[in-house]
């Protein structure tokens, strides 16, 4: 039964992820700065195909490999498929297209509601742990975009608050540290090679998207 809720997950997460990209494809023109050959290689085609291979290869092995519960699998599932599209905006364009945030947020909130529904006995732990996770990156971030508001955009802010609300505690930690791991080693290798300076911006939901692929098949989350 888990298998088979966990196999139609994978199916409906990469088609909500298909039409997400869509969504984020009508929201943003790319700009002139984004070099053309990155255009190319992350292209939405690119993008599609990687999601779905990605979600098929991360739901066996967290339930064939990690022997992960179905919700945990669900959760990690539906915060890759919000990911691509805003990974494939941010890297054309530097934006996050809030239809693709608020439509990932009210997905989240059904699987929530799901979890609660089939498992009462831990509605208290399943909805504070997500509220609590939400609240505490949309302060954290908030707090990192006052101190530097060209270093965090708004729909970084408003990206990890869903991170938050959608993985919850137990999950979005691990995925952070990798993600700002990767954040460091690639800045480092932009700047060390001159292909970057000190002053220009860097996309952030890639990094965010590739942290938590790493994260999940790593370590299970």
């Amino acid at each position: 039964m888990d298998g088979l809720m966990v196999a139609a997950g994978a199916l409906a997460f990469s088609l909500l992820g298909a039409g997400l990209l869509r969504v984020a494809r009508q929201a943003v023109e790319p700009l002139e700065e984004t070099p053309k050959g990155l255009r190319r290689l992350f292209s939405q085609k690119a993008a599609l195909a990687g999601m779905m291979l990605a979600d098929l290869a991360l739901a066996a092995m967290l339930y064939g490999f990690y022997g992960q519960g179905p919700f945990v699998i669900l959760r990690t599932l539906l915060m890759c498929s919000i990911l691509w599209p805003c990974a494939w905006a941010d890297l054309q364009a530097f934006l996050i297209p809030n239809k693709v945030l608020l439509t990932g947020g009210i997905v989240a909130a059904g699987l929530l509601g799901l979890e609660v529904l089939l498992q009462p006995g831990q509605a208290v732990f399943v909805l504070s742990n997500a509220a609590i996770a939400a609240a505490a990156l949309l302060a954290v971030s908030l707090l990192c975009r006052l101190i530097s508001p060209k270093a965090v955009g708004m729909g970084d802010v408003k990206l990890l608050g869903v991170m938050g609300f959608c993985l919850g505690m137990d999950l979005v930690w691990t995925a952070l540290f990798v993600s700002f791991l990767m954040v460091f080693v690639g800045c480092v290798f932009l700047l060390a090679t001159k292909r970057a300076k000190r002053t220009d911006s860097i996309p952030f939901a890639p990094f965010l998207l590739l942290g938590t692929l790493a994260a999940a098949f790593l370590t299970g989350i």
